[in-house]
Parts: structure tokens; sequence; C-alpha cells
């Protein structure tokens, strides 16, 4: 004999909060991120390749660091944006990741602003991934 809830079948699973938009946001600009790594890979192994950036074994082994940190960075940029919380844990290293270069860039080499251009977007996707929203959203079962 078969028994049958009263309640439909739908009500007993949880409901998904929405993503709050600050969460996609964040994922559009670590994806603009993971490119621009991807971008300097390629741009490093062509000089390697061609032999214009000075020696080969090190262009190589620098194309593939940025190659190797650049995939992940927009895998995670590209969950975080379709609603993945697992590509928050990316996003927020790769940030904290940054923030030496932005040191490097504001004192040692004096380009201030680039480095204040990088800094601006470190510390905008920083808050959108740990605003109350994005905390709340990212622990709800």
């Amino acid at each position: 004999m078969a028994t049958h809830s009263s309640f439909p079948e739908d009500s007993r699973k949880p409901v998904e909060p929405p993503v709050p938009p600050g969460i996609r946001a964040a994922g559009v600009i670590v994806s603009l991120q993971g490119l621009v790594l991807l971008g300097l890979g390629a741009w490093l192994l062509v000089r390697a390749v061609t032999g214009t950036g000075g020696t080969e074994v090190s262009g190589y082994a620098t194309a593939g660091w940025f190659v190797f940190l650049g995939a992940p960075v927009l895998g995670g940029g590209i969950a975080l944006a379709l609603g993945k919380r697992w590509g928050r844990a990316i996003a927020v290293v790769i940030q904290l990741l940054l923030l030496p270069v932005v040191f490097s860039l504001i004192s040692g080499s004096q380009q201030y602003l680039w480095g204040f251009i990088l800094g601006g977007v470190v510390v905008l996707t920083l808050v959108l991934l740990m605003s109350g929203r994005s905390s709340e959203w990212m622990s709800a079962d």
C-alpha cells in the first residue's frame, strides 16, 4: 500500500536562493582576469617561440605559469557568473594574489595609474564577493 503525502513532491526540496547580482558581476570581472592571464601567457609563448623575449626557457616557463593560473581563474569566473558556489574560492584567492602586484605597481614600479586601477578592481571584486548578500548566498544549502 502506497502512502501519499499531502505535500507536493517539489515542496520537500529546499528552495535555492537567487544568485546575488554582485556574485554575477564578480564572476564577470574574474572571467576577464582569467582571459588577461591567458592572453599574457599566449603573448609570452609567442615571444619565446620567436626568440624576441630573451631566453626561451624562461619565456616558456613564464607562459606556462600564466596559462596554469589563467585557466582555473577563467573557469572560476564563469562558474560564479553562472551561479556556482565553487568559483568563489578561486576568485578570492586570485584577488589576494593580485594585492602584492598592486603594491608593486604603486611603490616599486611607480606605475601609479595602473596600480590604482588594478587596486580598485581588486577591492571592488573582494567587496562583491564578501558582501552580506553574497555570504548569505554562499551559506545557503
